[in-house]
């Protein structure tokens, strides 16, 4: 299981852009609201807060990112 887990994160450190941003693939190197949305939910802001922060900062203009429980 310790393999997995390292793997796993492995293959984190290689989605993160030269901006600190997330990728959202092998062809589409832009951030995918709904896809890092979901993503950052389920754990990538428990594992890399800060750059978790950037990928949604990505599609705001405002610099507000908007939660449901705002």
């Amino acid at each position: 299981m310790n393999v997995l887990y390292r793997l796993s994160l492995e293959e984190l450190m290689l989605d993160i852009l030269p901006d600190s941003t997330f990728m959202a693939g092998k062809k589409w190197t832009g951030v995918w609201t709904r896809d890092i949305s979901y993503s950052i939910i389920i754990s990538l802001a428990a594992i890399e807060p800060n750059i978790a922060r950037n990928s949604l900062m990505q599609k705001v203009k405002t610099n507000l990112i908007q939660t449901s429980f705002n």
